[in-house]
């Protein structure tokens, strides 16, 4: 049986497709947050691994989806980045923000942002008509994005790797993946919807696959972190090398961690 592992991720600058998830699941890898997708054509060590955009158009959404403003008028889409580093509350904001969505019962990532129940703080500030996707592996980058966007706060993540010797296909390599390049995301003003659809077009399971003594001058977006429950919380990220990605959302007092994972199709289950 593999050895479990718990790992966190980077937060310098801020700081994160495949079958449906199963709930017997064992766990690898877990990761904190600071996120196989379709088979493409084989090829060697290529250092990004790209995939088509998949926001939905605006006649796709169902009425069921659409943006609650019962709090207010729609927001903007601009990023405004107003501080250089996040904080102690910035982080246990997160993780609320995190736990929310988990216990709310949501069903797709795009419900998760836009209701009250589940995001009761800042869905009345989305822009009208946004449409939120993300897989499995786009989850915890898209969480901690739209976390940093709603509260003014920088942004940074791998925006390609290369593999540790030779490899067919990135997401599987034996020896892991290193940090090819990054993009920092510190300039006030961004749209916000163009940068989160060029992360959710960037990031896949390959990000995940560090060995945990990584280093070097490209540091990968997670850090191993010690199986405890100081360590393991809201946030935290499990990767299981077979390529798949969940966010803890809770951690009882009898020690059961509970999870969300987001699939293809946009659906959001829990384990």
């Amino acid at each position: 049986m593999k050895v479990l592992l718990v790992v966190a991720s980077i937060v310098a600058l801020a700081c994160v497709n495949t079958a449906h998830a199963q709930v017997d699941w064992s766990w690898p890898w877990l990761f904190e947050s600071d996120k196989p997708k379709a088979k493409k054509k084989r090829s060697r060590a290529r250092r990004v691994h790209r995939r088509p955009r998949r926001m939905a158009p605006a006649d796709r959404i169902s009425s069921s989806d659409e943006i609650d403003l019962a709090g207010g008028e729609a927001g903007t889409s601009q990023w405004r980045i107003l501080r250089v580093a996040w904080t102690e509350r910035d982080e246990k904001g997160y993780e609320e923000f995190v736990r929310r969505i988990g216990e709310s019962g949501c069903r797709t990532v795009h419900s998760c942002l836009t209701r009250a129940k589940s995001n009761p703080l800042y869905r009345a500030s989305n822009p009208r008509g946004m449409y939120f996707y993300a897989d499995c592996a786009d989850l915890p980058y898209t969480l901690r994005a739209y976390y940093a966007w709603k509260n003014n706060l920088p942004f940074s993540y791998s925006s390609s790797v290369s593999p540790r010797g030779r490899s067919r296909d990135i997401r599987y390599t034996r020896r892991g993946n290193r940090i090819s390049s990054r993009k920092d995301l510190v300039k006030s003003g961004l749209d916000a919807r163009r940068a989160m659809q060029q992360i959710i077009d960037t990031i896949t399971s390959a990000h995940y696959r560090y060995p945990p003594t990584s280093a070097g001058k490209l540091l990968p977006d997670h850090y191993p972190v010690k199986i405890s429950r100081n360590s393991i919380k809201p946030g935290t990220i499990i990767y299981d090398p077979n390529g798949h990605v969940a966010v803890v959302y809770k951690v009882t007092p009898e020690g059961r961690v509970h999870f969300i994972d987001s699939h293809p199709d946009n659906s959001l289950t829990r384990g």
